[in-house]
């Protein structure tokens, strides 16, 4: 039998987590069975709890789901060495790794459809600027949101990207719009409602 463990970065403090699972529950119970939900920050939810859990449950296989939008510290490391500690505890476990979800085509349809969607009801837009978290350290989510960009220049209107952190920080960048009275569109491209952020 193999399991689903979607996980999500979640807070170790407030309800934020509360609020997490419940959506997630309401979005994928239709589609998936064995499913569980494992956050990265949570006291009593956490990826290791989870993995424990169902382990001593008998489950030997496991779909790891990153509900994390690019590759960054969580994806190329926490992840990884959580899963590499349980591989050497109990060498009988086997698992698999999916992408992050903004990698995926359909991450590119739907900031398209949000876009389409501005643009018609605020028709003077000059620029669409996607926002989205950034890293210091890693050059992955700069280069995957690099790619969701110009797959959704398609609109005749100038498009860029910035980050919270990183190169592309938007305080460095964002100015230049605000000096020259730019309509811009920003496009959060966040996880969820962004709340950690």
């Amino acid at each position: 039998m193999t399991d689903f463990i979607l996980v999500v970065h979640g807070m170790n403090k407030g309800k934020q987590n509360e609020v997490l699972h419940h959506f997630l529950e309401q979005l994928v119970s239709r589609n998936v069975r064995d499913y569980h939900i494992a956050f990265l920050e949570s006291k009593n939810q956490s990826l290791e709890q989870v993995l424990d859990t169902r382990i001593q449950q008998g489950t030997k296989s496991f779909n790891i789901i990153p509900l994390l939008l690019f590759p960054a510290k969580h994806y190329l490391e926490d992840i990884p060495m959580i899963l590499k500690l349980y591989e050497n505890k109990y060498p009988h476990i086997k698992y698999k790794i999916a992408e992050p979800l903004g990698t995926h085509q359909l991450m590119t349809t739907l900031v398209k459809q949000k876009i389409l969607f501005k643009i018609k009801s605020h028709p003077k837009i000059q620029h669409i600027i996607l926002m989205a978290h950034g890293s210091e350290r890693y050059r992955h989510p700069d280069i995957a949101l690099w790619q969701l960009t110009q797959d959704c220049d398609v609109f005749e209107i100038p498009i860029s990207m910035m980050t919270l952190y990183g190169d592309y920080n938007y305080r460095f960048n964002l100015l230049h719009y605000l000096k020259n009275n730019t309509d811009i569109l920003i496009v959060p491209i966040f996880f969820y409602d962004g709340f950690l952020v």
